[in-house]
C-alpha cells in the first residue's frame, strides 16, 4: 500500500508540474499579445510628449526610441515595464538611455512642492543613481522632433537575442542638408561609461564631411581611444576597445542603410 500511495503521490505532482506549466505558456501567449499595451494604473497619463508631430517627424523620431525599447527583456517585461523604470532605476546597460540622451531628452520630476525639468543628459550622479530627491517621481519625458533629413539608428550588443543585457550599445542620430552633407551628429555610447553622454569628438568629425563607409570607422577609432581614455585600461579593454569601434561604424551605416 506505501508503494501504491507514494506512485499516486508522484502522479498527483506530475499532474501539478504540467498544470503549472501549461499555465505559464497561456499567460506568456496572452502577455505577448498585449504587447505594446499600457498595463497597471500606477503609470504616468504622459510618458513621451509627440504633440504636434508630422508623420514624418513621428516615423523618425519614434523609432530610435521603439527599436531600442523592442530589444528589452521579453514581450511580458515590456509589457509591464516603462521608459521611467528604465530611466529611474539608473542601470549602465539601460536601453532607452542612450536614444533618449540622443534625442535631446528633458525629464519632469513631480512632488508636493511642485515641478521642475533637467536635461536627461544631466540627471545621473554616478551608476543606479540620478539627481531626483526621495519626495520626486518622474511623471514626463519630453524630447522634441527631429528635422527632415535626420537618420537615427540603435545598436546594442548581447550575449543572447533575447532576455539580454547590453554589454554596450550605440545611439546615433545624423542631420544631412540637401546635398548630403553631414551637418548635426549625435552619437551616444551605453554601457561603456559611469554615466551616459555624448562623445563630442567622434560627432564633431563627422560634421561638414560626406557619409561614407572610411568616415564612419573613423569615427568609431575615435570614440573607442575617447572612452578608453576615460575609462582607462582593464581586463576587458582589449575586447571592447575593437568593438565598440566596430558598433559606432554599423550604427553610423545603418543611419544610410536606406539609401544603399
Amino acid at each position: 500500500h506505501a508503494g501504491v500511495a507514494r506512485a499516486s503521490w508522484g502522479d498527483t505532482l506530475s499532474r501539478r508540474r504540467i498544470a503549472f506549466i501549461l499555465v505559464s505558456i497561456m499567460l506568456g501567449m496572452l502577455l505577448g499579445a498585449l504587447d505594446q499595451t499600457v498595463v497597471g494604473t500606477a503609470m504616468p497619463r504622459v510618458i513621451a510628449d509627440l504633440n504636434g508631430m508630422q508623420h514624418y517627424a513621428w516615423v523618425t523620431t519614434g523609432y530610435l526610441l521603439a527599436s531600442a525599447a523592442s530589444t528589452i527583456g521579453s514581450p511580458q517585461i515590456r509589457n509591464r515595464g516603462t521608459l521611467g523604470g528604465n530611466i529611474m532605476n539608473g542601470a549602465p546597460c539601460a536601453d532607452t538611455v542612450p536614444p533618449l540622451i540622443a534625442l535631446g531628452a528633458t525629464v519632469t520630476l513631480s512632488s508636493v512642492d511642485g515641478d521642475r525639468e533637467c536635461h536627461l543628459s544631466g540627471f545621473f550622479n554616478r551608476p543606479y543613481a540620478t539627481i531626483a530627491t526621495g519626495e520626486e517621481l518622474l511623471t514626463r519625458i519630453r524630447f522634441p522632433a527631429l528635422p527632415p533629413g535626420t537618420k537615427t539608428s540603435f545598436v546594442k550588443l548581447g550575449r543572447r537575442n533575447a532576455l539580454s543585457i547590453s554589454r554596450l550599445s550605440v545611439a546615433a542620430v545624423v542631420s544631412v542638408d540637401d546635398s548630403g552633407v553631414i551637418i548635426d551628429a549625435r552619437i551616444v555610447p551605453g554601457a561603456v561609461h559611469s554615466v551616459w553622454k555624448r562623445v563630442m569628438e567622434a560627432e564633431n568629425l563627422l560634421i561638414g564631411r560626406s557619409p561614407s563607409r572610411t568616415l564612419f570607422a573613423e569615427a568609431g577609432r575615435v570614440l573607442s581611444e575617447v572612452v578608453i581614455r576615460e575609462t582607462g585600461r582593464r581586463w576587458s579593454t582589449e575586447y571592447k576597445e575593437p568593438v565598440i569601434a566596430s558598433l559606432v561604424r554599423r550604427t553610423l551605416e545603418n543611419c544610410f542603410a536606406d539609401n544603399d
